[in-house]
């Protein structure tokens, strides 16, 4: 199963999201590798550094280009039960790349905060998955909705975030599973090498957790549905 995080905004904490996920999957017993295409501020690369001081054990793949991706990414289907993937950032300047992340995606998962200028460049994101499902048509898309304020509006109300999202892409589904801001856990993982599911106890930990539960019974209730719909056309 491969899984891409994606954005074309930066800022969206989509590397933190990744990072933990590869972590969670690691401490489920999942056979994971993680790709780190997007590289941050002066060159880091935070799901390399995170993931790689959080847990060592994981491999962590950097290709140089969308050449080498697709050689790499069918190598790591057959080793991995699971890739999770940090697509670049800047969609149009790295279009190539990331549809062809895509074209070998089962879900990408697209996290946002409860900001107008951090939803409205999901068209751009949209674009580039319905270019990579005309090779890949059983490719699934969510968004996240994460850095929830319980102090403001939004915070309080985020369906209205969620209805903001289907007035921009009808079409995206949002996961049920939201995550509140929290700055503390993410700030505490950072100085002590570790991601925020493996720290003491908070509400980012308790929403990632949740979170990626949500996620991986979805993609269980995908495969099957993908399964059905493969023997249909076979047997057609």
């Amino acid at each position: 199963m491969n899984i891409t995080f994606a954005h074309s905004k930066g800022g969206v904490t989509k590397s933190a999201i990744a990072s933990n996920l590869c972590v969670w999957l690691h401490k489920k017993g999942h056979n994971v590798a993680a790709i780190d295409l997007d590289a941050g501020a002066y060159g880091n690369k935070s799901l390399t550094t995170s993931v790689g001081q959080a847990e060592p054990e994981i491999p962590i793949y950097q290709p140089a280009d969308s050449a080498e991706l697709r050689d790499l990414l069918p190598q790591l289907a057959e080793q991995f039960h699971f890739t999770v993937a940090d697509a670049p950032g800047g969609f149009q300047s790295t279009a190539q790349t990331n549809i062809e992340l895509l074209k070998h995606s089962d879900f990408v998962l697209i996290p946002v905060k409860p900001e107008f200028d951090a939803i409205e460049p999901l068209t751009v994101v949209e674009e580039i998955i319905d270019e990579a499902r005309l090779e890949n048509p059983l490719l699934e898309a969510r968004v996240i909705i994460n850095c929830l304020d319980g102090r403001t509006r939004t915070g309080r109300d985020p369906q209205s975030i969620v209805d903001l999202i289907h007035s921009i892409c009808p079409n995206l589904r949002v996961m049920r599973q939201k995550v509140r801001v929290d700055f503390s856990a993410f700030q505490s993982a950072r100085i002590n090498g570790t991601v925020v599911i493996q720290g003491g106890r908070s509400p980012a930990q308790e929403d990632l957790n949740a979170l990626f539960a949500e996620l991986l019974s979805d993609m269980i209730v995908s495969i099957g549905r993908h399964s059905q719909q493969q023997a249909s056309t076979a047997n057609s």
